[in-house]
């Protein structure tokens, strides 16, 4: 039986006897409620994270924006943002993160990321920079090569206290595919709040 046919079925139930409507309906009800928690739990993972979508120039898909205030201070997490090569230990979808070269503040990455439920494996070699920008630290990400029409990324920091950051993130991604533009920029809104979500988990991870 399909888990999403559950809650019909704790409506439709016959009442055969007490006992049996009693088990029944104990047994249905826990079932009803384990099909609605990883809804609930993945709206838990983004909660107070707001998303969305922004034109972009030279394409017709279009940003993927998140945006979140989180509980830890700026320098902690410039900290972890700049060590590129361990992107693929948290952020999602990446496969591959590797550092080719790096001089102060910029760096070229080779990236590996999968999309469309990991049916496609989309490859990029990205010219990393990072910088300070009215008080706020920047770091953005613009594909050299790859096997991609585009791919950029933009990070931005804002202090809001000692504790608490505000952090932008913005993706786009437009694969040499045939896929509707909708499509990939909804792919791409879906990544860039899994990217929010994943380093507030990860800075959880870490403590401090």
């Amino acid at each position: 039986m399909n888990v999403a046919s559950f809650p019909l079925v704790c409506l439709v139930v016959p009442f055969t006897s007490y006992a049996m409507n009693r088990i029944a309906f104990t047994c249905l009800s826990i079932l009803c409620l384990l099909a609605v928690s990883p809804a609930e739990a993945q709206e838990d993972r983004y909660r107070g994270i707001s998303f969305g979508s922004a034109p972009a120039s030279g394409t017709s898909a279009e940003w993927g924006t998140a945006t979140a205030i989180l509980d830890y201070p700026i320098a902690q997490i410039t900290t972890m943002l700049h060590d590129y090569g361990a992107f693929q230990d948290y952020l999602p979808h990446f496969r591959t993160s590797r550092v080719l070269s790096r001089r102060g503040n910029r760096a070229i990455v080779y990236v590996q990321v999968t999309a469309m439920n990991d049916s496609v494996t989309l490859w990029a070699q990205m010219d990393v920079r990072s910088r300070e920008e009215e008080g706020r630290r920047i770091i953005t990400a613009d594909m050299t090569e790859g096997n991609l029409d585009h791919f950029r990324v933009r990070w931005e920091l804002e202090r809001v206290d000692d504790t608490h950051t505000r952090i932008r993130f913005r993706l786009l991604a437009d694969p040499d595919l045939p896929i509707p533009s909708s499509l990939i920029t909804g792919e791409n809104v879906k990544f860039a709040k899994k990217v929010v979500a994943s380093i507030r988990e990860r800075l959880s991870s870490l403590g401090g």
